[in-house]
């Protein structure tokens, strides 16, 4: 940010012990815990379709596996 949006951001937000630093890294975590979860849901569907007989091991690994990309390129993204 730059020294005006920090400006704004506490003239906004009076008396608060909040930071700007501070927000960020909690929706950085919050995102991160969703994906996590994302990825868990994928992983119990992928099992229970395998296990059913809808689908093939491969392709069950494949959906796990794109989601654990997909998340590991987003939490890289966030951590840049």
């Amino acid at each position: 940010m730059t020294p005006a949006q920090r400006s704004a951001f506490r003239g906004a937000n009076p008396g608060t012990a909040l930071t700007e630093d501070a927000l960020s890294t909690a929706w950085e975590a919050v995102l991160a815990a969703l994906m996590v979860l994302w990825v868990a849901w994928v992983c119990l569907h992928a099992y229970k379709y395998w296990s059913s007989g809808r689908e093939g091991w491969g392709e069950a690994a494949g959906q796990v596996l794109r989601a654990a990309l997909v998340t590991m390129l987003i939490l890289l993204v966030l951590s840049w």
